[in-house]
């Protein structure tokens, strides 16, 4: 049985293996391309396991973190009964088992994103890896929305009461490959386009709503103006903000704020928290941190071992 075949079985057993390292998301979002897992098993029984995308072409192999994939590091199965002062020593032995995994792969390039519980980044850092952080913001608990509503910002209880006034409609009926286009549009009009392509986008939105496990939820004005849609997906941990689309000539009218706000009311009794899913900038940070969230840090671990990918990516401010 191969790997992947092993993991996918793994996954079916194990609901509470994060989303996104779930062999489903892996299977959608690396749609096209090449991934695999990395096992860790001793005496028929899985111990350990890291998936990855895996990138290759003429002159290089690369692990990279995949899009739509906030963390899919080392996950650890322990053995039934293992007391909880056992695990670390566990966790630090599967470890240093993937890394002997890795360095066997002869890698150019190696960059993943870890889960924020993972403790044992050290032993990346010794293995000459590189290690920074990245920031994500969680509403940590979803049980109160009374509650949560009057812990956020003053503006955006305003902007949300501003929306509903003024009789913004909230639809949930939007067609996967209308959000597309739209999500598509709405960058244009920002003078950005879309990093993603249809076939991966589209394909992860069909694979989690089948799923039961995302959806879509647009806003329109009375005259039938389109607003804002958001694309959003959940397991029983946490629900992810994944990929918003907000026209700009509408950006004051509250609709993306009504958006976050009414996800949230349908998320209540599906999942315990919600992640924005970052971000690193600024800007958008500020916004998210009005919702009564919490800043949370996991760790990018990265190493290059191509002299000539080293001088591209320093060129690149990387």
């Amino acid at each position: 049985m191969s790997n992947k075949e092993t993991y996918r079985i793994l996954c079916e057993n194990h609901p509470e293996i994060p989303l996104f390292a779930q062999y489903w998301w892996m299977d959608a979002i690396c749609v096209g391309k090449e991934w695999g897992v990395l096992l860790v098993e001793e005496q028929g029984k899985v111990l350990g396991a890291m998936p990855y995308l895996l990138v290759r072409n003429y002159l290089f192999k690369l692990i990279l973190q995949p899009i739509f994939s906030q963390n899919n590091g080392v996950h650890f199965f322990y053995p039934e009964g293992m007391a909880d002062s056992d695990k670390e020593a566990f966790e630090r032995s599967v470890c240093q088992r993937i890394l002997a995994q890795l360095k066997e792969m002869r890698l150019d390039w190696y960059m993943q994103y870890f889960d924020p519980s993972f403790r044992h980044t050290d032993l990346w850092k010794e293995a000459g890896y590189r290690v920074t952080e990245r920031v994500t913001y969680v509403i940590p608990e979803l049980k109160n929305l009374e509650e949560l509503f009057r812990h956020f910002t003053s503006s955006k209880q305003r902007h949300i009461r501003k929306a509903e006034r003024s009789g913004l409609v909230v639809r949930w009926d939007m067609e996967v490959s209308e959000f597309y286009d739209f999500h598509v549009e709405a960058l244009r009009l920002r003078g950005r386009s879309n990093i993603n392509s249809r076939q991966v986008e589209e394909y992860l939105c069909r694979k989690a709503i089948e799923r039961g496990q995302g959806k879509i939820l647009s806003v329109y004005d009375a005259e039938g103006h389109l607003h804002s849609a958001l694309f959003f997906v959940w397991d029983a941990q946490c629900g992810y903000y994944l990929i918003p689309a907000i026209h700009p000539d509408y950006k004051a009218s509250g609709a993306s704020t009504l958006m976050v706000w009414r996800t949230l009311q349908f998320l209540q009794d599906k999942t315990q928290s919600f992640d924005f899913e970052g971000s690193m900038d600024p800007q958008i940070a500020h916004s998210y941190k009005q919702f009564a969230t919490e800043r949370v840090v996991y760790p990018k671990v990265e190493r290059v071992n191509s002299f000539l990918l080293r001088c591209y990516l320093r060129c690149r401010g990387k």
